[in-house]
């Protein structure tokens, strides 16, 4: 399958797209590092572009999310529920990003450029991943996250751990920089490269990782035009992964801690299971439009009684409480939050000659399982996401009828 591409790209961003999300892990002074990446390749954008720049109607869907999330946070300023100040640090954060984001994406890009950067990426993380691997399985150490900065700790809580993670802070961040070349890998049907991200995924023991490989595999294996071929070849792959995740000590981990999940524990219990219960706690109100508080561990900690019999008082006396994305909007910004949020994605996955579809709705899944609200995790997504909106104005018509039937 050709890949999408115009001679005339958007400057930069197909060489620091792959590297955003780990960029975005560290900050000088309030400012992380991927968003003064972005802030030079828009300016770099706004310097190669002549005239107005006019904002296509795709971007309409994000911009009425963003407009509304900055309205609800502004009430919340006003309320006085939390000190304001961590409230207008976050509003300028994330205003600013998707600000640079509506500037770089507003061109054509370069599948071509970006697959290859993502895999030079790809071999970096997992060059970091097979080493954490030799400490950990061989060596029998403990490890803490490879940072680039020397002196700068990315480790959770500042203590060591035993579970590859490369260069991020954790193993389901390593598996968030890797799934967007899992993707493009099986995109272009270069199945080597899917076996590698793979396999690395697999290896970081991150359940989510596992899930949402599972699921792009699938959504290719039912989703190829030459579908005999294809699905033999995935089948067989899927046969010979799964063998090897079951029986190689490596990913001994990792199977245990699906276990964990399956029985109710981990991502399940302290995402899904606990964000149900706090947001059947709220006020019919709040449920529409979101609660006046920014954290979730303030509001759990001034309404105790009502969890004192719940998973959720069990993890708040642990010192934290996590929500994923689907329950974290409807804490902070309600139903409606949620319809503006989900509104853009499913309006991309209705339209037949998109190219991104298996990755929305793995993404989609994510949410269930992640927290990507308004991070870089996020921001990461829409550029991608943006990025196909306009490819189907330069597909050859076969391909427009092959993508249509994913």
């Amino acid at each position: 399958m050709r890949s999408h591409s115009r001679r005339n790209g958007r400057g930069s961003i197909e060489y620091f797209l792959p590297f955003y999300y780990l960029l975005s892990q560290y900050k000088i002074g309030p400012i992380p590092l991927g968003t003064i990446g972005l802030l030079i390749i828009a300016v770099y954008t706004l310097f190669k572009r002549s005239g107005v720049v006019r904002l296509p109607s795709y971007y309409n869907g994000f911009i009425y999310f963003f407009l509304y999330v900055i309205i609800r946070d502004g009430v919340k300023i006003i309320s006085g529920v939390e000190p304001p100040q961590t409230q207008i640090n976050k509003i300028i954060e994330y205003s600013v990003v998707f600000f640079l984001i509506l500037i770089i994406c507003n061109k054509s890009f370069d599948e071509n450029r970006l697959y290859s950067t993502w895999k030079i990426a790809g071999f970096i993380y997992i060059t970091g991943l097979v080493y954490h691997i030799i400490m950990i399985y061989i060596l029998g150490r403990n490890i803490f996250p490879i940072s680039i900065i020397p002196g700068y700790s990315l480790a959770i809580e500042g203590i060591e751990s035993d579970r590859a993670c490369s260069f991020f802070s954790e193993p389901a961040a390593f598996v968030t920089a890797m799934i967007p070349l899992e993707f493009l890998a099986l995109k272009r049907s270069d199945f080597k490269w899917a076996m590698i991200t793979t396999v690395a995924i697999l290896a970081s023991t991150s359940t989510v990782g596992i899930v949402l490989s599972v699921v792009l595999w699938a959504l290719f294996l039912f989703s190829r035009a030459e579908k005999k071929k294809y699905r033999v070849t995935i089948i067989i792959v899927a046969i010979a992964l799964t063998v090897g995740f079951f029986s190689l000590d490596i990913f001994s981990s990792a199977v245990e801690k699906a276990r964990g999940v399956i029985s109710g524990g981990g991502t399940l219990g302290s995402r899904v299971i606990m964000g149900y219960e706090i947001v059947s706690t709220q006020t019919l109100l709040s449920l529409i439009f979101g609660s006046n508080y920014n954290d979730a561990f303030n509001y759990v900690g001034e309404h105790l009684s009502v969890f004192s019999s719940k998973m959720t008082y069990v993890y708040w006396s642990g010192g934290y409480v996590y929500l994923n994305t689907f329950f974290h909007i409807i804490f902070s910004y309600g139903i409606v939050g949620l319809l503006l949020f989900y509104n853009p994605w499913i309006k991309m996955l209705r339209t037949n000659e998109y190219q991104a579809k298996p990755y929305i709705i793995t993404m989609l899944i994510a949410t269930l399982g992640q927290s990507l609200l308004l991070n870089s995790y996020y921001f990461m997504i829409v550029i991608i996401l943006l990025s196909y909106c306009d490819s189907k104005s330069i597909l050859p018509s076969d391909m427009q009828k092959i993508i249509g039937d994913c």
